[in-house]
């Protein structure tokens, strides 16, 4: 009689593990139950594919401009792109696209379609862009952050991409050194007052805004005058 029942509890199992096994064999991973999908595979439902929003370039089209690459040689008059996120400088020539790190380049000239010429230089293995070139010399540089997405879905609140985050970052050349600028009035007038005495009521009688790149560069025009 015990035998029976050892039997029979070992066929009760079986049973249910069979049965347990066939379930999951026919429920197919990926399967959509419900409208309108119903019965379609998760490969065909149509969902919003994450993007970068913003872009990695310093300018978005090409621009015509000359290379003097380290230590002397030059290239003259192609297209040129210059990738942050890689600090490399793209060239276009004869349908390809040429790279080159940025840290071998002495400087870059862009020009643009407006006539405008845009001067970069190497400053301690670094791309600047030479906005004021005399004793007192202003540069700028552009880094980028990527912004992570931070949707929540409870609320439906946020961004569901990355976000390519620009930020312009102003410094001073003086005698070889480089230095942050300070954007605050006082504090750059404090700073600058060592080259110009006057320099606290220029900003103050043309109401300069610093964090304006014209009026920043009327500031250090008058600083070399």
């Amino acid at each position: 009689m015990m035998k029976l029942k050892i039997v029979g509890y070992h066929f009760i199992v079986f049973f249910f593990s069979v049965t347990f096994s066939s379930a999951q064999v026919q429920r197919q991973a990926g399967l959509v139950r419900g409208t309108p999908y119903n019965g379609n595979s998760l490969e065909q439902i149509p969902f919003t594919e994450r993007k970068t929003e913003g872009s990695f370039l310093l300018f978005e089209d090409w621009m015509q401009g000359d290379l003097q690459i380290k230590p002397d040689r030059i290239i003259e008059n192609v297209p040129i792109r210059y990738d942050l996120r890689n600090d490399q400088v793209e060239i276009k020539f004869k349908n390809d696209i040429k790279v080159l790190n940025a840290t071998s380049i002495n400087q870059m000239i862009l020009y643009a379609a407006t006539s405008e010429m845009k001067k970069f230089k190497s400053i301690k293995n670094q791309l600047f862009e030479i906005l004021v070139e005399d004793k007192i010399s202003l540069l700028k540089q552009t880094t980028i952050t990527l912004k992570r997405p931070d949707y929540v879905p409870g609320i439906d609140v946020g961004s569901r991409n990355d976000e390519v985050v620009k930020k312009i970052n102003y410094f001073s050349l003086i005698d070889g050194q480089l230095q942050p600028i300070n954007l605050n009035k006082k504090k750059f007038a404090a700073e600058m007052k060592q080259y110009e005495e006057g320099i606290g009521e220029f900003l103050k009688s043309n109401r300069t805004k610093l964090r304006d790149e014209y009026d920043l560069i009327k500031v250090f025009l008058y600083l070399n005058k």
